[in-house]
């Protein structure tokens, strides 16, 4: 995971904090946790891209050997490097798409939700109001 990918989620996350819990809010986002959140996601990240900056290497195209030209590739060692591939490529896709996407729907629906039953409130309020008058 990137860390432009964490720190997409950080803000969400206090995105959410805000709007869902907004009187809590300055008790979640404390100066403190929230460097404790990067403490965790900087070293988080760097572990995620361990894998392509171990098995990256340089590769003259097959279909061009004679050619002036690399490619930055991922090539894993052992007997089934194919395996190892799609693996690598499910794990990521799963990881670093997947999750986080489904971690934002659920949260803006939640956010969402808060805002329309709040607005609605509101509104009935409002409602309410006009006909004590």
């Amino acid at each position: 995971m990137t860390i432009r990918h964490r720190l997409a989620y950080v803000r969400l996350r206090f995105r959410y904090v805000a709007i869902v819990h907004p009187i809590h809010a300055h008790i979640i986002c404390c100066r403190r946790r929230i460097l404790a959140v990067l403490a965790v996601i900087w070293p988080l990240s760097l572990l995620c891209g361990l894998p392509t900056l171990l098995y990256n290497t340089l590769r003259r195209p097959p279909r061009h050997p004679a050619a002036d030209v690399q490619l930055c590739v991922l090539v894993f060692p052992g007997d089934r490097p194919a395996l190892w591939e799609t693996s690598f490529k499910v794990t990521e896709f799963a990881l670093f798409f997947l999750l986080p996407v489904v971690v934002q729907i659920c949260l803006y629906v939640v956010i969402g939700r808060k805002l329309f039953v709040s607005s609605k409130d509101l509104h009935r309020r409002q409602q309410v109001g006009m006909h004590m008058r």
